[in-house]
């Protein structure tokens, strides 16, 4: 274990961006090396706020040996300059190396088109802001250095970024609008699941509204106040109303239908240019598969 104690300079910082500053790597990079992390002898989270003369003991692991490499993967690119490239990521391309996957990623093409790797200590996702699901589409945006990058997760962190998703979901919501707020953690039984109030639930919380009505289907707008993983399709899920070709939260009845992928597409994503301080609105149009889906079916009878 290694320990250090908190200066003036540092206090009133969450303990991940104090160690940052203390090791001198990226906060994206701590958090996958920090492991059994204690402030004053205590287990804490990262976000713990730290005071003057706080004590953290840790354990400092070495990144895993795997090495990113370039693949030719072609990108649909919706906007780049010196600090940061947003991307239309399509459905079926997983964000970075993990849980099996070694190549054939975002980063791998990400590598091949621009030369990210130099300016990160993070060799596996450099770059990488934040994720989409593998089978979900859109914008996603990626940081060229370090710097960029704390910017981006720290307006993340702040809840100032603001994303809209597009979805297709089962059956008719009633309502044109509704928010769901509802706890989302690990499924005790499934560790590739969540769910409502499962394992360490946090705060969620979703807004919808509805654009239009078909027979059997709502298309939809979601706008996720927070960043839970899988939060949209667990919340929709929740109200009984699973997004379409969802294999996990609705298999019975995708499988059945025959829907290739889950219809939910990050449409849209607004934030403040951590170079410019531009605000900035960058859009994913809707793909070809979920526009002809759409167009194959009947509105709704009013």
């Amino acid at each position: 274990m290694q320990t250090v104690i908190i200066s003036e300079n540092l206090q009133g910082l969450r303990a991940d961006i104090a160690l940052a500053k203390i090791l001198d790597i990226s906060r994206s990079s701590l958090k996958h090396r920090i492991k059994n992390l204690l402030i004053n002898n205590k287990p804490r989270a990262f976000s713990y706020i730290v005071n003057l003369n706080d004590s953290l003991s840790f354990l400092l692991e070495d990144l895993p040996c795997l090495d990113a490499k370039p693949q030719n993967i072609a990108l649909d690119i919706l906007y780049e300059d010196d600090a940061l490239i947003v991307v239309n990521k399509h459905a079926g391309l997983v964000v970075h190396a993990g849980g099996g996957t070694k190549d054939n990623t975002l980063v791998n093409a990400l590598l091949y088109h621009f030369d990210l790797q130099k300016n990160f200590d993070d060799k596996i996702r450099p770059g990488i802001v934040h994720r989409l699901d593998k089978d979900t589409s859109g914008v996603i945006i990626v940081a060229k250095n370090v710097k960029i990058l704390e910017h981006l997760q720290n307006q993340f962190a702040s809840r100032t970024i603001t994303k809209e998703y597009r979805a297709i979901v089962y059956d008719n919501i009633k309502e044109d609008k509704l928010n769901i707020d509802s706890a989302i953690g690990r499924d005790p039984h499934d560790r590739k699941k969540m769910k409502i109030d499962g394992l360490k639930a946090k705060y969620a919380k979703t807004e919808i509204t509805v654009i239009k009505r078909f027979e059997g289907f709502t298309y939809l707008s979601a706008f996720p106040k927070t960043g839970r993983t899988h939060q949209i399709r667990v919340h929709l899920a929740m109200i009984k109303h699973p997004v379409a070709g969802d294999k996990v939260y609705a298999k019975k009845r995708t499988d059945s239908l025959k829907i290739p992928r889950q219809l939910l597409h990050a449409y849209q994503i607004f934030f403040s240019h951590p170079g410019t301080g531009k605000e900035m609105n960058i859009q994913a149009p809707l793909p070809q598969d979920m526009t002809i889906f759409l167009n194959k079916q009947q509105p709704q009878d009013i």
